[in-house]
């Protein structure tokens, strides 16, 4: 896996894209059989030259488990292979079984969808319908439903509601 995202990391160095952008457009769904998944089978790929090698990017059988590959994720694995401008339309893929049975989540402990102190987050501000979605950190712990205080860059802190594992809305 890691030789795998190597070489796509080396393709894309390759083909001289360093300050290019990446466009994924999330499929509502994608199909998961016994072979693992690629980011072209939950996205189209737009990325000039490096579409190819973007597209080839395997996704780890982890993130699919739940049923659902969402934003966050998607991008927290171009990220890693990338120094690219990446921008994603869509919220989320499912993820199915060819017969339509959705993965089981893993036994054990459920899944926390909180956040932790100091950890990197997507601060959603909304004002008058208009919604900027911006970098920030998480400067208390919480789970969905919570609120938090939030430092966005430039040292400003303002208070939201987690709306999910990684993301805060703030309603001015």
């Amino acid at each position: 896996m890691l030789r795998a995202a190597l070489i796509v990391a080396f393709l894309i160095t390759a083909l001289g894209v360093a300050a290019a952008e990446v466009r994924l457009l999330l499929y509502p769904t994608a199909q998961r059989g016994d072979a693992p998944l690629a980011l072209s089978d939950v996205a189209r790929v737009e990325a000039g030259a490096a579409t190819d090698a973007i597209g080839a990017i395997l996704i780890p059988g982890e993130l699919c488990r739940d049923g659902l590959l969402d934003r966050t994720e998607i991008a927290a694995l171009v990220a890693r292979l990338t120094n690219d401008l990446v921008f994603i339309e869509g919220n989320a893929v499912r993820i199915v079984r060819p017969n339509g049975a959705r993965d089981e989540a893993p036994a054990g402990p459920a899944r926390d969808v909180g956040i932790k102190a100091g950890e990197r987050i997507t601060v959603v501000v909304r004002k008058n319908g208009v919604a900027i979605e911006l970098p920030g950190v998480a400067l208390g712990d919480g789970r969905a439903g919570e609120t938090v205080s939030v430092r966005l860059k430039g040292a400003a802190r303002l208070t939201g509601r987690i709306v999910e594992g990684g993301r805060v809305e703030v309603t001015l």
